[in-house]
């Protein structure tokens, strides 16, 4: 691990039993040197790729009708994707070079 990289709590009981925890997901997508990193917070009890998935569905959801645009970061130069050829969020998978979950936390549950 280097000294950028923070350990959470991963804590397996927050995805069970019915508990609903809160999970961050980075994702980073790339076609030759162009780079775009989303962050997206899902909902649910469930774990590990399941979670990623749930991020990359959200996120087409967000983008299916603008694309997304990556950057070079060399030279600020940038590149429009876009799912010309309708494959839904196999589209933004190909581009998928790295996903991490990196925070959970507990449900809140409504104060009386």
């Amino acid at each position: 691990m280097t000294a950028e990289t923070t350990v959470i709590n991963f804590d397996p009981n927050m995805n069970c039993s019915g508990n609903m925890s809160t999970k961050t997901i980075r994702m980073t997508f790339g076609v030759w040197d162009y780079r775009l990193i989303k962050e997206i917070t899902v909902g649910g009890n469930g774990a590990g790729f399941h979670n990623i998935d749930s991020a990359l569905m959200q996120l087409y959801e967000d983008v299916e009708e603008t694309g997304i645009v990556l950057k070079r970061e060399s030279d600020g130069e940038t590149l429009l994707c876009e799912d010309d050829d309708d494959q839904g969020e196999d589209w933004l998978k190909d581009m998928l070079i790295a996903a991490e979950i990196i925070a959970i936390a507990p449900q809140e549950w409504p104060k009386d």
